[in-house]
């Protein structure tokens, strides 16, 4: 019936009003250059937060994200090089300490001034107890900066 809790929907019936809380959620970053080395996964240390609805994310010692609320959940991970030639970039995801996505970029010929962005998106079910991770790796030939990481993620409303 008709209410101020309900919706009339266009099959002509009243549902509640739809809607949710997508919390918990979190937004990480790092501006300051972050060596890694070739070759190498490398454990982004996103060691700055913009957000952090539960205070779940670790920005301080290992880098990591724990939920615990179970559910499904929208991660985004990147991190950008500038100057690199012959090269492939990459950005992963983990949960557990297991690869769930990983995602490439190329840059060939690029010059000095040149900069390339390497991200990653995925949805994902976590339990409580579950944790999220983001790594970065490159073959620029030696160990290399990168720029301007970030790592987010937050529970989908279904």
């Amino acid at each position: 019936t008709a209410s101020s809790s309900t919706v009339l929907y266009g099959d002509q019936t009243y549902k509640a009003e739809p809607g949710g809380n997508n919390k918990p959620y979190f937004y990480a970053y790092k501006e300051a250059v972050t060596s890694i080395p070739n070759s190498t996964w490398t454990k982004i240390p996103n060691s700055s937060e913009r957000y952090d609805s539960d205070g779940t994310y670790d920005s301080s010692t290992n880098y990591r994200w724990t939920p615990a609320v179970a559910g499904k959940y929208f991660m985004h991970a990147k991190w950008r090089s500038q100057g690199w030639s012959a090269t492939r970039n990459e950005v992963e995801i983990r949960k557990n300490g297991t690869t769930i996505l990983v995602s490439s970029a190329s840059a060939e010929g690029e010059d000095a001034a040149s900069i390339q962005t390497v991200q990653t998106f995925t949805i994902d079910t976590a339990t409580t107890s579950d944790y999220f991770e983001a790594f970065a790796w490159h073959n620029q030939g030696g160990a290399s900066n990168i720029y301007e990481t970030s790592f987010s993620g937050w529970l989908l409303i279904e």
